[in-house]
């Protein structure tokens, strides 16, 4: 795992922890059935072009933890993508503190080769770009 200091004074800015949830607050939300529960975020970790989420959602009617991996295709876009979303395994304990969660960032980026610094997306031009260079093509 990255050392944490030197990650934040990589990042300067582009680093950032928050809690949004008390572990009191999220331990009623995994023990109440709620009809009208919807996903709450307990905490989030953003590391340059990564970002994880820990989330308390309903599967089966019943309140999980799980995580979101969002990352940034662009390096400095507004935007974040969902990448993907882990449930298997996630403990409360990794949910409410700034080292666990980076801890999960760190292994899920070396697995899944991403850097908190580059963004080594593919850019794929949509649909609407085809039609505005069609549109282009025709004009001239």
């Amino acid at each position: 795992m990255k050392c944490l200091e030197n990650l934040k004074n990589e990042l300067g800015n582009g680093y950032c922890f928050q809690n949004h949830l008390p572990e009191v607050e999220v331990l009623k939300l995994l023990n109440a059935s709620r009809s009208a529960f919807s996903e709450q975020t307990i905490s989030s970790l953003e590391a340059g072009n990564l970002k994880i989420e820990s989330v308390i959602f309903k599967v089966n009617g019943k309140p999980i933890l799980g995580c979101d991996i969002f990352v940034k295709d662009v390096a400095g876009a507004a935007e974040w993508i969902c990448y993907d979303n882990l449930t298997e395994d996630i403990r409360l304990e990794n949910c409410v503190a700034e080292l666990p969660m980076l801890a999960t960032l760190d292994t899920f980026a070396e697995n899944a080769s991403l850097s908190y610094t580059k963004c080594n997306f593919e850019v794929i031009n949509g649909k609407a770009k085809k039609k505005q260079d069609a549109l282009t093509q025709t004009l001239v």
